[in-house]
C-alpha cells in the first residue's frame, strides 16, 4: 500500500532511538488545518478506533475505550488524514480529476493491502474508512501520475517554487548532537567558548551534523524544538541544550546560528530541477513531505505539528505540554503492545 504516513523527507538531523512517552490530551473540533482546509477530530477518531485500519495501515494495534484514544495511534491517523487532505488539494492545484479507473485501482490495492496484513476483509471496514482509504489510494495514483509528467520548463519550475516555501527559507547553522553520557562535557566546552566544529576532537558522544560553512538548511525540515530555539536565537552565539522528542526518539543538540537568508527563484534553479527529477520519480510522497512541511496547523491537544522525526520520516511531534480539557475523545500517550506510536516502514 502507498504507505504516505511514512513518507521519507530529507532529515537534516539524524537523531538516537529512544522511545519516550508523555502526557494525555483532549481533542477539540478540528484536530488539524493543511493548506487551510480542516481535518476534523471526527475523521481522525474515527480511523484511530478502527482495529482493521490501524492493523493493516499503521502496522499495530490499538486498545480503545468509549473515550480514550491511545496517542502515538490517534497521531498516526491524524498525519493520515493530512495527507489524504493534501492529495485532494493537490489535485485541485494541478485541475486533476479521479477516474473510474484509478478508484477501481484503488479498491484492488486495498483488498491486496489487508490481505497481507491479514486484516479482515474491506466489509469490516466502516463505510466511511472505506471511502477515506479508497480516496486516499485513488487520489495518490492520480497526483503520482501528474507528477510523472513534470518538466523542467520554467513554468513547472514556478509553480514548484511558489509552492514550497519552507524549502527557502534557511538558516546556516553548525550543531552538534550529544549523546547522554557527554552531556557535562558539552556544557563545560560551551563554558569555554569553544567553537563547536571542534567538538568531536574533543571527547566522545559528540557529533558534528551540520555545518554552518559547508550548507544552509530549510527551515521547515528542522526538528520542530530546534526550528523553535533558531526563531528567536542570536547569530554567532553557541545555544543549547534542545531537546527533540518524536514517537520514535529522543536527541539532545547544541547550534550556532551564523545568518539567516532565503534564496531566490532564479538561484533556486538548479534545485528546482533536481526536484523535479525526484518528483518525477517518486511521486506524491516527495511532494506532500514539501505541503505538510509548508503549510499546516495541528492541534495542541494532538501534537506539537508535523516535524522530520528520526531516520528522515514525518511525524506528528507529540503534545508539549498536559492539555487542557476541551472534550472527548481523550488522547492518551503510552502505547499498548504493537503501536508505539512510530510510522511503520514504507511497504
Amino acid at each position: 500500500m502507498r504507505r504516505l504516513l511514512t513518507l521519507p523527507a530529507a532529515a537534516a538531523l539524524c537523531v538516537a532511538a529512544l522511545v519516550t512517552t508523555g502526557c494525555g490530551t483532549l481533542a477539540a473540533d478540528n484536530a488539524a488545518t493543511v493548506q487551510g482546509e480542516p481535518v476534523t477530530t471526527e475523521s481522525v477518531n474515527e480511523l484511530a478506533k478502527d482495529g482493521t485500519f490501524v492493523r493493516a495501515v499503521l502496522g499495530g494495534t490499538t486498545q480503545t475505550q468509549e473515550s480514550v484514544l491511545d496517542g502515538g495511534v490517534a497521531r498516526q491517523a491524524l498525519l493520515f488524514q493530512m495527507q489524504r487532505t493534501a492529495l485532494l488539494n493537490e489535485l485541485d492545484r494541478f485541475g486533476i480529476e479521479i477516474s473510474e479507473a484509478d478508484r477501481t485501482a484503488a479498491g484492488e490495492e486495498l483488498g491486496q493491502v489487508l490481505r497481507n496484513s491479514n486484516a479482515p476483509g474491506p466489509e469490516t471496514l466502516s463505510a466511511s474508512t472505506r471511502e477515506t482509504l479508497t480516496d486516499f489510494l485513488a487520489a495518490g495514483g492520480a497526483l503520482d501520475r501528474r507528477l510523472s509528467k513534470i518538466t523542467t520548463s520554467r513554468k513547472d519550475l514556478d509553480l514548484l517554487y511558489r509552492s514550497t516555501p519552507a524549502l527557502w527559507d534557511r538558516v546556516c547553522i553548525s550543531a552538534v548532537q550529544v549523546q547522554p553520557g557527554a552531556q557535562a562535557l558539552a556544557e563545560r566546552l560551551a563554558e569555554q567558548g569553544v567553537r563547536l566544529e571542534q567538538w568531536e576532537s574533543r571527547g566522545k558522544g559528540l557529533t558534528l551534523v551540520a555545518d554552518a560553512k559547508k550548507s544552509c538548511l530549510p527551515v521547515g525540515r528542522l526538528p520542530g524544538p530546534l526550528g523553535e530555539a533558531l526563531a528567536t536565537a542570536e547569530v554567532g552565539t553557541t545555544a543549547g541544550p534542545v531537546v527533540v522528542v518524536d514517537p520514535q526518539a529522543t536527541a539532545v543538540y547544541w547550534f550556532r546560528l551564523d545568518s539567516r537568508t532565503t534564496v531566490s527563484r532564479r538561484a533556486a534553479t538548479s534545485e528546482l530541477r533536481s526536484l523535479a527529477g525526484n518528483l518525477a520519480r517518486q511521486g506524491a510522497s516527495v511532494w506532500l513531505g514539501l505541503v505538510l512541511l509548508t503549510d499546516t496547523w495541528v492541534n495542541p491537544q494532538y501534537g506539537s505539528g508535523v516535524e522530520v522525526g528520526s531516520q528522515g520520516r514525518l511525524v506528528v511531534g507529540r503534545p508539549e505540554a498536559p492539555p487542557s480539557e476541551i472534550n472527548v475523545p481523550q488522547v492518551m500517550d503510552g502505547a499498548p503492545a504493537g503501536a508505539t506510536g512510530g510510522a511503520p516502514s514504507n511497504g
